[in-house]
């Protein structure tokens, strides 16, 4: 749910205007402005990643190290931040969904397979809804983590609108930002209108029912997320008629990114199933 500036761990791999460069959308490759990363060779699957709020591409590009070969990772990269920070952030996530998947249909000769952490994860599962109605083939999988379904309330008060002194103080209580982001005013100035608008597509989303998506879906919940409780994550299991497995992990919000080779693991289990 949080942002980040340090860009040396998945889960702190965000706000930074600085690092404008080091996450690139490739414009020639599949997805063009929308999606970073471009594979040496033409993959087998696409797994495609959702950041949490406020959070750019540049971190989770990382996690192509683990992945198994020949699926290819492209990380969204939204508005408002890194090698898009001049533009205007969304603030609706069904806006940012169906902005999302004409890039997404530029994939969808090969199996597409969806992760999203916390405010990612509900934009992930809205660009699977999306993909379905424009008559994409389903996401292959859908993974998610630190969100309750899209059914559950959201924890706790509203941050999106509090004075700058109040969200550093709850992103401080939260974790994953770090110090020099929250302890320098005038960085935080700058970096918290995306951070903001993303918070607002999180904490204001509200689901609208409908068909459960046939893709499998695996929720990773934390057993101290103060944010998305691991019943309140399991309950994504109302949402798919395919397979369902959930999760649960020791730590708290950031703990999946903290430890990715958990989410790889489930990765290179499923990944018989994609092809």
């Amino acid at each position: 749910m949080t942002a980040a500036a340090n860009q040396a761990a998945p889960n702190q791999a965000a706000l930074n205007p600085a690092a404008a460069n080091p996450a690139p959308a490739t414009r020639d490759a599949p997805g063009g402005r929308w999606f970073t990363g471009e594979p040496e060779h033409p993959p087998r699957c696409w797994f495609l990643c959702f950041p949490h709020a406020g959070a750019g591409a540049a971190g989770y590009l990382r996690l192509s190290k683990l992945l198994p070969p020949g699926i290819a990772l492209r990380v969204a990269q939204l508005p408002g931040r890194e090698g898009r920070f001049r533009e205007p952030p969304y603030r609706d996530v069904r806006a940012l969904a169906r902005a999302l998947v004409p890039a997404v249909e530029a994939m969808a000769d090969r199996p597409v397979v969806l992760f999203g952490h916390s405010l990612g994860a509900i934009a992930a599962f809205e660009v699977a809804r999306e993909m379905r109605r424009q008559g994409l083939p389903p996401p292959a999988h859908l993974y998610v983590s630190g969100r309750q379904a899209p059914h559950v309330g959201m924890r706790g008060r509203a941050t999106w609108n509090l004075s700058d002194e109040a969200l550093v103080a709850a992103l401080r209580d939260l974790g994953g930002t770090p110090e020099s982001v929250l302890g320098d005013p005038e960085l935080f100035a700058l970096l918290a209108p995306a951070l903001r608008a993303d918070l607002e597509m999180n904490e204001r989303y509200e689901y609208t029912p409908a068909e459960s998506l046939p893709s499998a879906v695996t929720a990773f919940g934390a057993a101290n997320d103060p944010r998305a409780a691991p019943g309140e994550v399991a309950a994504w299991a109302d949402h798919t008629t395919g397979h369902f497995a959930f999760v649960q992990v020791d730590g708290g919000h950031f703990a999946l990114l903290d430890r990715p080779r958990l989410l790889m693991d489930r990765v290179l289990t499923d990944d018989k199933d994609w092809t």
